[in-house]
């Protein structure tokens, strides 16, 4: 029991908390972050929970009675800008920051309630993401670089429900092999990268694969069977899909679902930049669209899930679309571009299998036809595979519980280094 142990001592634990997006305007972030914050809160009701973000009101409406840390003023001179920029700003002051504390960083906006953390957490933990690889370097290096800055004192940090590589770049690369062979705890949330955490782990051991900590709130195991044909698309560099393709992709889904009946919704997940992925779906569909339309009112973890149930079938080039529509027993065809694509819808086919997810590469030539057998097949994907795949989230639900258990049991026990008194 907690109470029992040198943690429950402890008059309120402080626990600094990492996730893979601060300025929480990316549904899927937002649910990893959600499940971590209320799986300890749940566990250890008394602790002080401190979370980086850029929006205090869009943390204390996620994850009501946390801490925001500000790195970057929403007021002021630099107050104006939009939270991606004082995002990318504040990431580049928080990696110096961990890295080198004594130097002038400390002086900057925010320094100070960093610092603080990383000198006085009693406990780290980053939450789901799939950050740690080529695509994403400011990010990646900021959280490990913050981690790294913690495990010097000897506090237990943990990383759970990750996606790590494709990673070649040397500093980075350099900089997690210092890190995760270091982590008390390490839980993966697919197949890709088991093998290169495993080799930096050591004697630690293998990760375990848990599945993506979204599943329990996207509602895993609970079967649907809703009739519409559900789609995502993202033009961003680390997509590989630029508008020109997006709105060929459309074209070819919207004939597809005319041919099969089957009326159409958005699923917007990043709402970054003025909504990248409502812009998408509105340039390939059109503003005034079906899509357009029902895309507009998903903005959150809530309307997310209920629109994924309405549907029989995901079309998606973004990751947690298709994560919650596998929650429910809903079959997925992700579309690739990038080799980072290709690892995490390729990590997903491994956990459900073929039929539950296919994997379109809209790189090479044939495609559309490709597009439209692997969307027809979905389609006709019959209730009792549905229901494998609907109980196989469920699985991986409790999979990824049974991982934050085994974090609170060597947090309460002591094992590695004991809270502080």
């Amino acid at each position: 029991m907690p109470g029992a142990s040198p943690w429950g001592e402890v008059a309120q634990p402080r626990v600094f908390i990492e996730h893979s997006g601060y300025d929480l305007l990316n549904i899927g972030d937002m649910a990893m972050l959600k499940a971590t914050v209320t799986r300890l809160q749940d566990r250890w009701p008394r602790a002080r929970l401190q979370i980086v973000t850029t929006s205090r009101e869009r943390l204390a409406a996620l994850c009501p009675g946390t801490d925001p840390i500000i790195l970057m003023p929403e007021r002021g001179p630099v107050g104006w800008l939009p939270d991606r920029v004082r995002g990318g700003i504040g990431l580049r002051y928080k990696r110096a920051i961990s890295a080198r504390p004594w130097a002038a960083w400390r002086l900057s906006p925010g320094a100070g309630q960093l610092l603080d953390v990383l000198r006085d957490c009693d406990l780290a933990v980053c939450s789901g993401g799939g950050f740690v690889n080529d695509s994403f370097l400011l990010h990646a290096s900021g959280v490990l670089a913050a981690l790294r800055s913690i495990q010097r004192r000897g506090v237990l940090t943990a990383m759970l429900g990750q996606g790590y590589g494709p990673l070649a770049n040397p500093p980075l690369a350099e900089l997690a092999g210092a890190v995760i062979p270091q982590l008390t705890l390490i839980s993966l949330r697919g197949p890709q990268g088991q093998q290169a955490v495993s080799g930096l782990r050591g004697r630690r051991g293998e990760p375990v694969v848990t599945g993506d900590d979204a599943l329990e709130l996207a509602g895993a195991g609970r079967l649907a069977a809703g009739p519409a044909l559900g789609v995502n698309l993202r033009a961003a560099a680390y997509t590989g899909l630029e508008s020109g393709l997006a709105g060929q992709i459309g074209s070819v889904v919207a004939a597809v679902a005319a041919e099969s009946g089957m009326p159409m919704r958005g699923l917007p997940i990043s709402w970054h930049r003025d909504g990248e992925d409502w812009r998408a779906l509105a340039g390939a569909f059109g503003a005034d669209s079906v899509v357009a339309r029902t895309g507009r009112m998903v903005r959150d973890i809530t309307s997310l899930a209920t629109a994924v149930a309405g549907c029989r079938i995901v079309v998606t080039s973004s990751y947690h679309a298709a994560v919650f529509a596998l929650a429910r027993g809903i079959p997925a065809v992700g579309i690739s571009s990038t080799p980072y694509y290709d690892g995490k819808f390729g990590g997903l086919r491994e956990l459900y299998g073929p039929r539950a997810v296919s994997v379109l590469a809209v790189s090479r030539a044939g495609w559309p036809d490709r597009m439209r057998s692997l969307v027809r097949a979905a389609v006709e994907l019959g209730d009792g595979a549905r229901a494998a795949v609907a109980e196989r989230s469920a699985e991986l639900a409790g999979l990824s519980r049974g991982a934050y258990e085994a974090l609170f049991e060597l947090v309460e026990s002591g094992s590695g280094q004991s809270a502080r008194r």
